[in-house]
């Protein structure tokens, strides 16, 4: 037959770095979150580490908001595209205030993970041991020292944490990112869930994220109350494996014309 000759094809190798990056490009703007976040909340879920009032992104599996990655990882990759500033140390949220999560957070993240309603709405893997938390705020700090994303301790005016919050950037969109959170039985329904959701959407507003996302699991009324307290407007929805199950999330999102 006649026509253009067929180019030869070469085997791609599954581990090269490039094909990898390749790979995720492919996944592009269908969302596959990665394994990050949180956290997240919530990644956020997530992150969906997204968001919802206990917490708060992309089809793929979300069970740790901390780790972001391609559909063939447990989460997103680190995003190629970092924050254009460094993530906040502390972040103030009304009369709560956010603290960037260190070692010594690490029983908070044993704590939110035994939590029924926590693993329920949010990304935070289950029965995390003292190692496993450290491992898990490890990986949050590198990211944050990358401007990748970042998660906080979310402090009540005594200065005790009731939960965490985060932010992360979209790796195939340096416009836009997703806030998440999950909060402790003590520190829901005090309006720490949208004072954190508002200050890190309007954060990454500040320094040019023209599109924050925020994603709930339906039937999560509270985190749904959260998202429109914080300004967000509900514009459609998203799949994700969630925990191995594909799951239907509402997707929020806010825009950088609601600073003005």
């Amino acid at each position: 037959m006649g026509g253009t000759p067929r180019a030869k094809l070469t085997q791609l190798d599954p581990s090269d770095p490039l094909t990898q990056r390749a790979s995720a490009r492919r996944a592009g703007r269908t969302w596959t979150r990665r394994k990050r976040i949180d956290d997240r909340v919530t990644f956020g879920t997530p992150i969906l580490e997204s968001g919802t009032e206990s917490t708060g992104r992309h089809q793929q599996d979300i069970t740790d908001p901390d780790k972001w990655a391609a559909p063939a990882e447990t989460g997103w990759h680190p995003a190629d595209m970092p924050f254009a500033a460094p993530m906040p140390a502390e972040l103030a949220a009304g009369q709560w205030q956010l603290r960037i999560l260190s070692d010594a957070d690490w029983r908070l993240e044993w704590m939110m993970s035994r939590d029924p309603d926590v693993v329920r709405w949010t990304l935070y893997p289950p029965d995390m041991t003292e190692a496993s938390a450290l491992e898990r705020i490890c990986r949050t700090r590198q990211r944050a020292n990358e401007q990748l994303a970042a998660r906080y301790a979310v402090l009540d005016p005594a200065h005790a944490a009731v939960g965490t919050a985060g932010i992360a950037s979209n790796e195939n969109d340096p416009t836009e990112a997703e806030v998440f959170y999950a909060l402790l039985p003590h520190g829901r329904h005090r309006g720490a869930a949208t004072a954190s959701a508002r200050a890190l959407c309007e954060w990454a507003l500040s320094v040019g994220i023209e599109h924050v996302l925020l994603l709930t699991i339906p039937g999560n009324t509270a985190s749904e109350a959260v998202a429109g307290r914080a300004g967000f407007l509900l514009d459609g929805e998203e799949t994700r494996d969630h925990r191995g199950t594909p799951t239907r999330l509402l997707r929020w999102s806010r825009t950088a014309s609601s600073l003005s």
